[in-house]
């Protein structure tokens, strides 16, 4: 031994933690448990709400994709009925023509009776 030093203590006693040092150990492994554990809990819920809110967009997307095909549907509705309107008042406009053709042709003819 040199002198002036201080003997080192050997042996399986004094190379283990303290019960005080295993404790505090001990606590500071199960608070770093716990945060784990929230941490994955918090993750995990903004990882549902995430999901959740994929899937709220992709129903609204389908019900404007819906909306959007009925409107069209309704569209090419009005088109049709509008062609059918026209169709009947260029009908209507023919007939009457006609019938004043007619009427005003007979009319001459019994004119020309006289």
């Amino acid at each position: 031994k040199l002198p002036g030093k201080q003997p080192q203590p050997e042996g399986p006693l004094h190379q283990q933690p303290s019960k005080a040092a295993q404790h505090k150990q001990t606590e500071q492994n199960a608070a770093e448990i716990e945060r784990h554990r929230q941490r994955q809990e918090s993750l995990k819920a903004e990882l549902e709400a995430k999901i959740a809110a994929q899937e709220a967009i992709k129903e609204a997307e389908l019900r404007l994709e819906r909306k959007r095909k009925l409107m069209e549907m309704e569209m090419r509705e009005d088109r049709k009925l509008q062609e059918l309107r026209h169709e009947r008042s260029l009908r209507d406009a023919r007939e009457t023509a006609e019938y004043y053709r007619t009427t005003l042709c007979e009319e001459q003819q019994r004119q020309q009776a006289w």
